[in-house]
């Protein structure tokens, strides 16, 4: 079988799904390309829509949060229509290459092709992966074979009407390395990091988001024998500036974050989907700050209530957060409540669900 997975460059999230989907069904014997659906509208409308949504991501979260409130089924219906170029583009390029299955790991991704189903006639099996603990809007006007969403979640999607036989909770799909058993001492091995010191993980996703700068000497500065790793993403700019800082460690783009959760005391990580899954399978105690209002506040209201995290509102309230965090035991009441809650939501079978009804629907 050969199969396309469809994400978009507004954010690493949606593309560590997509391989690790990728992974699964390589590792069945299937080929498959990860492609950027923005590629098909050209080379300027992908930038102002990447570009422009990382710029007012990392700089006007406040306007972000605005469009995303307003921002509803029906004006993301017409940006859309206005895209019928690309849509025959995108046909073409299916026929071309005998894709026998779509996956979508981004709700735009899924739009685009509903728009060729609906006009071309599409052969492929088509499916949506969410990657956020909530609806996701524009979702109900894609038309998949079968939208795939976080454990307890069926209803939230069924409600905006899409039909409950079209929606699986398979979970969300994360690289398999984040289940492996390595300790917290293997993981430093393998980083080259400190056995004796306390080290505290900061990551702004792939984008490399929030005034890392500050809370990293914030936290360097108070806590004693301590070393602060600033997962940067792609923000080159916060590398050079952490870079002069004997006490903190900038981290640019990399494959190694399972060993970075694995080594950490601490995590304290923006409330990307696809990161703070990551981080609870990891189990170490995590803080989850300043949420971009949207889906982001969403996956924060959720580990809040389900007690798989401490949330801050501000980065003043990081510091005593991590405080408490590294105070605690395995036989503390929040850790408890965290263990048992991670147990019960995750497992490592998102991936393997989602590959097993492509393969069903396939056959």
């Amino acid at each position: 079988m050969r199969i396309l997975f469809l994400t978009c460059s507004t954010g690493g999230g949606h593309n560590s799904a997509a391989r690790a989907l990728a992974t699964e069904a390589a590792q069945r014997g299937h080929s498959y390309i990860i492609k950027d659906a923005l590629d098909f509208l050209g080379y300027r409308r992908k930038s102002i829509i990447s570009k422009g949504h990382v710029f007012a991501y990392k700089h006007m979260p406040k306007l972000y949060g605005k469009l995303y409130d307003k921002a509803g089924e029906a004006s993301t219906k017409t940006v859309f229509r206005s895209m019928h170029r690309s849509m025959r583009r995108i046909n073409r390029y299916l026929g071309k290459h005998n894709y026998d299955a779509v996956v979508c790991v981004h709700v735009f991704a899924a739009m685009m092709m509903t728009h060729v189903r609906k006009h071309y006639g599409l052969k492929q099996g088509l499916y949506l992966v969410a990657t956020d603990y909530s609806y996701t809007p524009g979702s109900a006007l894609t038309l998949p074979d079968m939208h795939f969403v976080p454990v307890g979640f069926k209803n939230a999607f069924a409600v905006h009407g899409i039909p409950i036989e079209k929606i699986t909770e398979a979970g969300i799909p994360i690289k398999h390395e984040f289940f492996n058993k390595t300790t917290r001492k293997e993981a430093r091995e393998k980083l080259g990091i400190d056995q004796k010191k306390v080290l505290v993980v900061l990551s702004a996703g792939s984008m490399g988001c929030g005034d890392m700068r500050s809370l990293a000497k914030m936290i360097s500065t108070k806590l004693t024998n301590c070393m602060v790793a600033v997962l940067c993403g792609n923000n080159k700019r916060l590398f050079r500036q952490l870079s002069r800082y004997s006490q903190i460690l900038p981290v640019g783009f990399t494959n190694d974050v399972p060993y970075y959760f694995k080594a950490a005391n601490v995590i304290v990580t923006k409330a990307g989907g696809l990161t703070v899954t990551e981080a609870a399978i990891s189990g170490t105690p995590m803080i989850i700050m300043n949420a971009v209002p949207g889906l982001e506040t969403h996956n924060l209201e959720y580990f809040e209530h389900n007690r798989l995290a401490r949330c801050a509102q501000t980065p003043q309230q990081v510091y005593p957060m991590v405080v408490q965090a590294l105070a605690d035991t395995e036989n503390s009441p929040f850790t408890k409540l965290k263990n048992k809650a991670t147990k019960e939501l995750f497992s490592n079978e998102a991936s393997k669900t989602i590959i097993d009804t492509v393969e069903k629907d396939m056959a």
